[in-house]
């Protein structure tokens, strides 16, 4: 496993106190667009990894790693053309990215996706630049090769998405988690405040592991709470 030197993707940085932290596919963007390019493109038995993450036998690094390389696509154009049709944001994340704008809050998109999947369902929204944290994909012929975000918490942990959350709240933070999968349950665990997607797996296992949270549909709810958050301080 290979880490990058660069921590992230960073479009510009807020002197405000509280951070979103936001999981991207089936989060941001309604559907998962690694599975939908895995199913279109992946050779077969790439899902067995997923039951190997969920069994705790591999990192969120490891499973990745060992599915993006199943990757069969001709090029990344074939591939983008393929989840064009895939790529809608939930309402509310227009005005996210606004607020992250005017400073009240940051945004970062904390994601195990494709990183030139994430980028193209941005620019197609016209979201305009966002900081992303995400593994590094090298296109191949023989598959997609990845390398990885440096861990920025000292502190040991799962995988590097709940280590940028712990280094957030451990530098004092107000962070708040928006996610669905099951990639983003020990993350949540290092959030002050958690917004799931309404009958996801993340959802079933905070009921289960007895966390707070809030089911949410779309960004709206979020939007409510940083602004009523940010109004007070």
């Amino acid at each position: 496993m290979r880490a990058h030197k660069r921590a992230f993707i960073q479009y510009g940085e807020t002197e405000s106190h509280r951070v979103v932290v936001s999981d991207f596919d089936g989060t941001i963007v309604e559907n998962d667009l690694p599975e939908l390019v895995l199913r279109r493109f992946g050779e077969k038995g790439w899902e067995e990894y997923n039951d190997l993450l969920a069994q705790g036998q591999l990192s969120l690094e490891e499973c990745i790693e060992q599915q993006y390389g199943m990757i069969r696509a001709e090029s990344k154009q074939q591939i983008l053309s393929y989840i064009r049709e895939h790529c809608a944001v939930r309402q509310g994340f227009h005005e996210l990215v606004q607020l992250s704008r005017e400073g009240r809050v940051r945004l970062v998109v904390a994601s195990a996706g494709l990183d030139f999947c994430i980028d193209y369902a941005l620019r197609i929204n016209r979201l305009g630049p966002v900081e992303v944290v995400c593994p590094k994909a090298e296109f191949t012929p023989h598959g997609i090769r990845v390398t990885f975000p440096e861990r920025l918490s000292a502190s040991p942990h799962r995988d590097f998405k709940e280590a940028l959350v712990a280094h957030y709240q451990e530098g004092g933070l107000d962070v708040t988690f928006v996610g669905d999968g099951l990639s983003d349950l020990s993350s949540v665990k290092w959030a002050h405040r958690i917004f799931v997607i309404d009958g996801s797996s993340l959802e079933r296992e905070c009921i289960k592991n007895r966390l707070s949270f809030t089911s949410i549909t779309d960004f709206t709810p979020v939007l409510a709470f940083l602004k009523d958050a940010t109004d007070s301080t």
